[in-house]
């Protein structure tokens, strides 16, 4: 199963947006049977660089 998040921090200019990002995909990859977590930060002045870090593929 693959899931889609998507969130708005409190603010476009949220000073814990990444850490929040990575906190939702940390929980996620804890649900059983889940084998991919795509996580989304709107309305954040960096929601492009966070997006693009968190979901990045991690290198085996």
């Amino acid at each position: 199963m693959v899931v889609k998040v998507e969130f708005v921090p409190s603010s476009p200019f949220c000073p814990i947006a990444f850490k929040l990002a990575m906190d939702v995909k940390n929980a996620a990859a804890k649900v059983v049977g889940l084998k991919k977590a795509l996580v989304y930060c709107r309305g954040h002045m960096m929601e492009q660089q966070i997006n693009e870090m968190v979901n990045k593929e991690q290198q085996k």
